[in-house]
């Protein structure tokens, strides 16, 4: 007969080990929400930063008296500088930590809106463009890849839908803040671009505060041995990293049209130049794009980018029936739809790359289909202002919206060929 087991008897300093574990992994979670959270607060305001100056591009037109070209050239050094840093740097924050990334990019953001609140002449416009263009090159994969990894519950689906609400927000109250203050605020031209630098130094202020909260994925590569070095596609993954790059691009390029040349559509088919109206006409597209994140739970990428390349299709169509018809009410439609289908064709490209990317190469894998997106985008914004300047708007819309028509089109085949593809198992 064995004697009873006498109860364990804790001192006061010794520790309840399953609680401790308990409170360690709470405080994790706590952590990666509050990284979760401050990296979708990057998002909104690299494309708050993006969009913003969209409004201001006619009065500077008139303040320095440049052409349509030039309009969409001064809008174009921005995704040809990002395009440079996807190149060459994409992957920096695969080894110098993401929140690193976030804030060189964020330092760089917060200058230029120095320069373009400053701006005398043309030649600061571009210097301005030049370096958001850097700054977003360097923090946007790390934004993206910081959401998906501190997602607390590893959810990659909401992780791709946040980055895509994050995105629509920052394009929507862009150009809506700024049309408000140029309207009602004194110094039309810059009070925009002071409350924009206000909110970066606040963004890099909690990015240097949560430096200690969750865990976050440790650099591949030591930060003091880091060099530039062109980013790579992972071994393995060609094809669908092709797939999700042709539909960021489709949407990216479709987006280019409002983004550069949005108000003077607004000026030209709709015959409207009221700094807030143009604000919420632009707003509507990416209205659209964060109806579809927040509507859409858990879409299988290839059916995102199905549906995003037909909706995208119709919002096209409208668009050039626009041209020919002048009327208000078709122009909010086909910026509607192309919202919508911008939205699903980005939910779909990103959420086929995270799935199918490497976790030490996310951020490379990222970095490098924003390169491809961004290469179209700034090639579309480039001939439609050359086009519009040798000829006019409509004429420019009518001969490039067939192509846009085709990439959208393209993005729907291949996400009805992608639907046979089996997906990987985390």
């Amino acid at each position: 007969m064995s004697l009873p087991s006498s109860p364990t008897v804790r001192t006061p300093l010794e520790p309840d080990l399953p609680a401790v574990e308990r409170a360690r992994s709470e405080a994790e979670r706590a952590g990666l929400a509050l990284r979760f959270w401050v990296s979708t607060i990057v998002v909104v305001l690299l494309l708050w930063a993006s969009s913003a100056p969209s409004v201001l591009y006619p009065l500077w037109a008139a303040e320095w008296n440049f052409s349509a070209l030039v309009q969409t050239s001064v809008y174009s050094c921005y995704p040809v500088a990002l395009i440079v840093v996807l190149l060459f740097g994409g992957g920096i924050s695969d080894r110098i930590g993401r929140r690193r990334a976030m804030l060189l990019g964020m330092g760089l953001i917060a200058l230029a809106c120095l320069l373009l609140v400053v701006a005398s002449g043309l030649g600061w416009l571009y210097a301005g463009r030049l370096l958001q263009g850097f700054g977003t090159g360097l923090a946007i994969g790390a934004s993206n890849a910081a959401i998906v990894e501190s997602e607390p519950n590893g959810n990659h689906a909401r992780a791709a839908a946040t980055i895509t609400v994050a995105a629509a927000v920052g394009l929507i109250v862009g150009p809506i803040v700024t049309g408000l203050l140029v309207m009602l605020a004194p110094f039309p031209l810059r009070t925009s671009l002071v409350v924009l630098l206000a909110l970066i130094l606040g963004s890099m202020a909690l990015l240097v505060a949560v430096r200690n909260a969750g865990t976050e994925v440790a650099p591949v590569v030591h930060p003091d041995r880091w060099r530039p070095q062109t980013i790579r596609v992972p071994r393995g993954i060609g094809p669908v990293f092709g797939v999700a790059a042709l539909a960021v691009t489709a949407s990216y390029a479709s987006g280019a049209l409002a983004l550069s040349l949005g108000a003077q559509m607004a000026r030209d088919l709709v015959q409207t130049s009221n700094a807030v109206v143009i604000g919420l006409l632009l707003a509507v597209t990416p209205l659209g794009i964060g109806t579809v994140a927040v509507a859409v739970r858990r879409p299988r990428p290839a059916s995102a980018m199905l549906v995003g390349g037909l909706v995208a299709t119709a919002g096209i169509g409208c668009l050039l029936l626009t041209t020919v018809t002048g009327q208000l009410w078709l122009f909010v439609v086909a910026l509607g739809l192309s919202g919508l289908g911008q939205g699903l064709l980005v939910l779909g490209g990103l959420g086929l790359a995270t799935t199918f990317a490497p976790a030490g190469q996310r951020g490379e894998t990222l970095s490098a289909v924003y390169l491809i997106a961004y290469l179209g985008q700034g090639v579309t914004a480039i001939s439609v202002g050359l086009l519009a300047t040798r000829l006019d708007l409509p004429q420019a819309l009518g001969l490039f919206g067939p192509v846009m028509i085709l990439a959208c089109l393209g993005s729907a085949v291949l996400g009805l060929r992608e639907l046979r593809r089996p997906v990987p198992v985390p």
